[in-house]
């Protein structure tokens, strides 16, 4: 619902587009921008969506964003925050915030522990192959960090073991 035919969309941690192929059909007339730090999926990212010049892919040291400040509609990120230490969250949260427009939107996904999704993701996946592989956050914590970057909380709601956090950046400049 915050997409537009025009929206200019970043996309960080974009997998190998699963996201980007839900969305690219919305954007008649905007531009999807796909950011990650592995050269592989950068490259298999650039010849998948060679043929559409609306999609610009990008790679990034795994910290910044490589875009302008302000000048995004939105920007998401799914199956990226679920592996992310929360350093690295807080890093982002203040990224995501520059490269968007005034009342542009942020959407990320993370695994919310005290949900029984969440929980039950932790009890099933803590082992030897995939222990160190998830990480677990509270609403509380993510909305903090997302908040003391500048955000406004639209909305959190939760699919199974993920938790969605919808923010919006203030129309006001600076706030």
């Amino acid at each position: 619902p915050y997409l537009r035919d025009d929206s200019i969309v970043g996309n960080l941690g974009p997998g190998t587009g699963r996201w980007a192929r839900h969305v690219l059909p919305k954007l008649t007339k905007g531009e999807l921008h796909l950011v990650d730090y592995s050269p592989w999926m950068v490259s298999f990212l650039r010849e998948y969506f060679q043929s559409n010049p609306r999609v610009h892919v990008h790679l990034n040291d795994g910290y910044s964003l490589l875009w302008y400040w302000a000048w995004m509609d939105l920007i998401f990120s799914f199956g990226t925050f679920i592996a992310l230490k929360l350093g690295h969250i807080y890093i982002y949260s203040r990224e995501f915030f520059r490269v968007l427009k005034p009342g542009g939107y942020c959407v990320v996904e993370y695994i919310d522990v005290t949900s029984p999704g969440g929980w039950n993701w932790l009890e099933t996946q803590s082992n030897k192959a995939f222990g160190d592989c998830y990480t677990y956050h509270t609403p509380k914590v993510m909305e903090s960090v997302f908040s003391s970057a500048g955000f406004e909380i639209v909305r959190h709601h939760h699919i199974g073991r993920s938790a969605f956090l919808v923010m919006r950046k203030s129309n006001i400049v600076g706030g």
